[in-house]
């Protein structure tokens, strides 16, 4: 009973401590960067969590079509991942252009630079959870709860040191933030490849309607 808990529960714990790392460090980013740049974090940090949600409805058919999947058939969860990605890289280069394009006509708070690593950003982060649904699906359960906490808490303590010895400005934090979800979605595409075997030649992703 308790081996059979004890997944769920860490999924659990995970999430939940996803959260108490947001609520407790945002005291911490306000005062380091002041009430003004803090608008445009809350701003950036809010867009990213709708953006989890709006991926286009790839997590949730990429997380049926695994689950439904026999164990003879994942290495076309392979190539249903893979083309789960192209969609994800199309659609963000698009996003990305538009608000470059944007920024020339409007007042944008960012610079150019900046533009870019938030774009990463959110990318990174859209990619990572569709990884963990991959892995979910698969009923990887533990891990991606213990995943979920571990690289969040990373990832806010690389911004917290960056914005302290570097400086407690806005390029420093999308930067730090950029680059600590690129590290965590490549650990969860990593541990996705390991549960998934590799996709033959010619492959078709097959997405069920």
């Amino acid at each position: 009973m308790l081996r059979r808990l004890w997944p769920l529960a860490t999924l659990y714990c995970g999430r939940l401590g996803t959260a108490l790392v947001g609520i407790l460090l945002l005291p911490w980013f306000s005062r380091l960067m002041g009430p003004q740049q803090f608008g445009v974090v809350a701003i950036i940090l809010s867009t990213q969590s709708l953006l989890v949600a709006l991926d286009l409805g790839l997590s949730i058919v990429l997380g049926r079509d695994l689950a439904g999947l026999a164990a003879g058939d994942l290495p076309l969860g392979r190539a249903m991942f893979a083309h789960a990605e192209r969609t994800l890289l199309r659609l963000y280069a698009g996003l990305l252009v538009l608000a470059l394009v944007a920024s020339r006509f409007m007042a944008v708070p960012l610079a150019a630079p900046d533009l870019v690593a938030v774009a990463v950003l959110f990318g990174a982060v859209v990619h990572q959870n569709l990884g963990q649904v991959a892995l979910l699906a698969r009923q990887d359960y533990a891990w991606v709860g213990l995943n979920q906490l571990i690289g969040v808490l990373l990832r806010n303590a690389f911004t917290l040191a960056c914005l302290s010895m570097l400086a407690p400005s806005l390029t420093v934090f999308v930067a730090s933030q950029a680059l600590g979800a690129c590290v965590h979605a490549l650990v969860t595409r990593w541990r996705l490849a390991r549960r998934l075997p590799p996709a033959p030649a010619g492959a078709h992703p097959a997405f069920r309607a």
